[in-house]
């Protein structure tokens, strides 16, 4: 009688054992899902809806300046432009020379932490010595071939022919070359005058008419997605003789002269 309740026991545990192994299989198969799920929740990078301006900036001091594509409006070909740098192709960059000093048209993106991103074509730069041990380096711009500072990933090379574009002229169909400012260079005295402004990455601009430190007329202008204009009129008993408009936007400051004549 003894032997066959051994039995019975020893089948008992067997088919404890085997249900508490099938049990772990169970949760071992579901733990990737599981993991996969919380994965897609880490924060995500900086992305179009973190932009705040697009602009391009010259190799040199320009009498233009860029029509920036705006955050809150431009959001399509905000969206474009970072998948074509989705798109890119990094490179190691053998043979190849990021714009030395900033000598090259640019596409800035700047986010709204001021951080910027910022794309240029990529050079290849070759050096000569003439007999006087002078040197002589040239550089020329690698077709297809960017080069990239990212405030997040660093700076890097890459492969591409839309953005090699975009920065070389095909910027110009979004971002277009426009006047920081227009005002006139003659008035009367009494005069009522309008001054006019474009691409102003900023809330507010300050005008001021001038002759040397005397300030005559001075007022701050609200800009709206980079227009702004400002009114006024010349006072009547303004001297005759030359003044300046002055004109600060936040990032440059510009002189320029304007004549007042007799009413």
């Amino acid at each position: 009688m003894i032997k066959p309740i051994r039995v019975v026991v020893a089948c008992c545990l067997i088919a404890t054992v085997m249900l508490l192994v099938l049990q772990r299989h169970e949760y071992q198969a579901s733990a990737p899902a599981v993991a996969i799920a919380t994965d897609s929740t880490d924060k995500p990078s900086a992305s179009e809806n973190d932009v705040q301006w697009v602009y391009m900036s010259w190799p040199i001091p320009s009498v233009y300046v860029s029509d920036p594509l705006i955050g809150s409006r431009d959001q399509d070909r905000i969206v474009q432009l970072l998948n074509w740098l989705d798109e890119a192709k990094p490179i190691d960059g053998q043979g190849l020379t990021s714009p030395m000093m900033g000598r090259s048209m640019a596409v800035n993106v700047e986010y709204t932490n001021h951080d910027i991103l910022q794309i240029r074509p990529a050079w290849h730069c070759t050096s000569k010595s003439d007999e006087k041990g002078n040197t002589e380096t040239s550089c020329t711009p690698v077709d297809h071939m960017i080069w990239v500072s990212d405030p997040d990933k660093g700076d890097y090379f890459a492969e591409s022919e839309k953005l090699f574009d975009f920065v070389k002229e095909g910027y110009l169909e979004w971002l277009p070359n426009v006047k920081p400012y227009e005002v006139p260079a003659e008035l009367k005295q009494g005069d009522e005058f309008t001054i006019v402004g474009h691409g102003a990455r900023v809330d507010e601009v300050e005008i001021s008419l001038s002759q040397g430190d005397q300030i005559i007329l001075k007022q701050n202008v609200v800009v709206n997605e980079g227009e702004w204009q400002a009114t006024g009129k010349i006072p009547e008993d303004l001297p005759v003789g030359d003044y300046d408009w002055r004109i600060n936007n936040g990032e440059t400051r510009y002189g320029v002269g304007v004549h007042v004549l007799n009413k």
